[in-house]
């Protein structure tokens, strides 16, 4: 297997310093036009190509973003990572990604980046203070999706969790629902927390009773699982509300074909995040759609933005959601 060229084998080919052949290849450094052709020459014909990881350090930066995305995001959100590449496109930056469980602290995939020295980092998962402050000190900008952290410095984007949620209660409420339900999500979840306290308040402000709140609830099988554990107290429901889509069609085939209960008729049935099964056949689901392609390049922008201008006021945007109306709830309004 032939050796790869190095700069020495250049400098020695143009009758050159290895300093001059840096000083060709590194941005903003200078050379006489003459030196620079005799070197370009030797190095096409040794078909020499710099090592990206010194170039970065001669400069400062690695032009390496960093991604630190859960392994739920991927699954339902696949051109997520998609979205953060689109806004480096024409640029010489790269994306390093890191996987998280979604239940897992982000902490050691930022540690990892941060030893990579990436410029900045982007995060969907749940960190610490700890990780935050590592990056701030470090002058690493840190972006972080649909979470919160209280660090200054941190940038955050989301989605408007809470006024979606309330505006689907508002909505429950004028189809005549008056009973209703919110299933899903981490009690100790961002998003979870401000969906549901979105949707609480919307009942308050609908004049509906207090919601029956299910929590510890991310996926089809504990979607399945509530439905059967609110069996007996079903005929004093007539709306609930999910986490997310995935739990929402776990409900809907436990209310369904386990309880014969009918999805319009006798409960209305909301999820969230417009995921691929809300559009199934079988399901048809009344969701909420949150732009993550949106939201991935929204934070991307302002991570370059941090790079450029570090102590910057930490900024904060909400990106609109929008309610898709299928067949399993508020089918029989039209859209407000």
């Amino acid at each position: 297997m032939p050796t790869k060229s190095t700069s020495y084998d250049v400098a020695s080919l143009a009758g050159v310093s290895q300093s001059a052949v840096s000083r060709v290849f590194s941005p903003g450094k200078s050379a006489s036009p003459k030196m620079r052709a005799k070197i370009l020459a030797a190095a096409k014909e040794l078909n020499y190509k710099p090592n990206a990881i010194a170039q970065s350090l001669s400069r400062g930066r690695t032009r390496i973003l960093g991604l630190v995305i859960t392994q739920y995001a991927q699954e339902n959100y696949p051109l997520a990572v998609q979205a953060a590449s689109d806004i480096l496109v024409g640029s010489e930056d790269s994306i390093l990604i890191q996987f998280v469980d979604r239940d897992t602290i982000g902490d050691p995939a930022i540690a990892r980046l941060l030893d990579y020295r990436v410029d900045a980092i982007i995060c969907t998962a749940n960190l610490t203070r700890n990780a935050a402050t590592a990056c701030i000190e470090q002058n690493v900008p840190l972006v972080i999706i649909n979470r919160h952290i209280d660090v200054e410095g941190v940038d955050h984007v989301s989605t408007d969790h809470f006024a979606s949620t309330k505006d689907i209660a508002r909505r429950l409420s004028l189809t005549g629902s008056q009973r209703t339900a919110f299933i899903g999500g981490m009690k100790d979840n961002w998003v979870s927390q401000t969906r549901c306290a979105g949707f609480q308040e919307g009942c308050r402000l609908a004049d509906l009773p207090e919601p029956r709140v299910i929590f510890d609830c991310f996926d089809y099988k504990c979607g399945y699982d509530a439905a059967l554990q609110l069996a007996p107290r079903l005929k004093t429901l007539d709306a609930m509300v999910c986490i997310n889509d995935t739990v929402a069609a776990g409900l809907m085939d436990a209310l369904r074909f386990e309880l014969s209960i009918s999805v319009p008729g006798d409960i209305q049935v909301v999820g969230q995040d417009a995921l691929f099964v809300s559009s199934l056949r079988a399901y048809q689901i009344t969701t909420t759609q949150h732009p993550v392609e949106e939201m991935l390049k929204a934070a991307s922008a302002l991570a370059i933005k941090r790079i450029e201008n570090p102590h910057a006021k930490g900024a904060s945007i909400t990106i609109n959601s929008e309610l898709i109306i299928r067949n399993t709830a508020l089918s029989q309004m039209a859209p407000a």
